[in-house]
């Protein structure tokens, strides 16, 4: 296993254990139908795509993108990981390692709001924070359509006006 040169990015196989959950929503959602496809896929395929990982001060790494391929391989009980090593402050990993997923699955305002608290203690000013974590939140859905009256009973060839009861 090589060393980390600052300034680059450097493909390395750790140890899958070196490699920590990153602080934002490191839980994955198992249940997922995409989580069992990249799981199956891994197993079938290996890891295509590495993950992206930055140094810890403390040592080891931590993830900053790839949180299902890596629960998939520790699933599957792999005991070496594919990572892209990259040198990244805060702010950097959370957008970097945030962004993708959340875009792709959405999250609630709590934590948008919690993300903006994170963003501003990077050094991000509050309107940023807040501009960036508003795509995230979906849109509400909208209110279904009205359900269609039910029809009148009609005789065939007959407009409805003819049948409804003249107003008194």
């Amino acid at each position: 296993m090589g060393e980390h040169m600052s300034g680059e990015d450097t493909l390395l196989e750790l140890e899958i254990g070196a490699v920590h959950d990153r602080r934002w929503r490191a839980d994955v959602d198992v249940a997922l139908p995409g989580y069992a496809a990249l799981r199956r896929s891994i197993d079938e395929l290996g890891l295509i795509r590495p993950l992206l990982v930055r140094p810890r001060p403390e040592g080891g790494y931590e993830l900053v993108r790839g949180a299902r391929r890596l629960r998939a391989l520790r699933d599957l009980g792999a005991t070496r990981v594919t990572a892209v090593v990259r040198e990244l402050g805060d702010r950097e990993a959370l957008v970097g390692g945030a962004w993708p997923a959340l875009l792709r699955t959405g999250c609630s305002e709590a934590e948008a709001a919690q993300l903006r608290a994170e963003l501003v203690g990077t050094g991000c000013s509050a309107s940023e924070a807040a501009a960036l974590t508003a795509v995230l939140v979906p849109e509400p859905a909208p209110a279904p359509p009205p359900a269609p009256a039910p029809p009148s009973a009609q005789l065939p060839g007959r407009p409805a006006w003819a049948w409804t009861p003249a107003a008194t």
